[in-house]
């Protein structure tokens, strides 16, 4: 994966939530997918093996962060698993030719997380808060220990 990709990867991270995260994990996902064609047709074996691994870590992360209490879990868990083969299979091989039928599947699955997240981010923005004031805090390095200030402390706590 290139920097520049790895660099906005690691930025959105720093601020997504949990259906944020699975989004970029499907996006990672897709990206060393990308990478394999492209190492496939310009014959290195070596990078095309990486890329593979690089992408069944990312498959793992999306099965173990599977909950199971939800019916759709075992589903995706059946598409997950069929996704490994694929990408073991293209590893055995050493070709590329199972990779497109996986790049179908999960193109799919990432449409679809995609919605949930917007989902997610739409039901933030209709949760106001109101008869709440600002409180601005913040901490300061002193000669031997931290030193912490809030300003605005009247009336703290929300009016019923």
């Amino acid at each position: 994966m290139k920097a520049e990709l790895v660099k906005d990867f690691q930025n959105r991270i720093i601020t997504a939530n949990s259906s944020d995260l699975v989004v970029i994990n499907y996006e990672m996902l897709m990206v060393e997918i990308d990478e394999c064609l492209l190492f496939s047709e310009l014959g290195d074996e070596v990078k095309f093996v990486q890329a593979i691994d690089r992408a069944r870590r990312l498959l793992e992360e999306l099965t173990t962060s599977l909950d199971f209490s939800y019916p759709i879990a075992n589903e995706l868990m059946s598409l997950y698993l069929f996704v490994n083969k694929k990408l073991l299979e293209a590893r055995r091989k050493k070709s590329a030719e199972p990779l497109n039928k996986i790049q179908d599947i999960l193109g799919i699955l990432l449409v679809g997380w995609r919605g949930v997240s917007e989902a997610v981010e739409e039901s933030k923005e209709d949760v106001t808060y109101q008869n709440v004031e600002a409180v601005y805090a913040g901490l300061t390095y002193g000669p031997k220990d931290l030193n912490e200030s809030v300003f605005n402390l009247e009336n703290r706590g929300l009016k019923a």
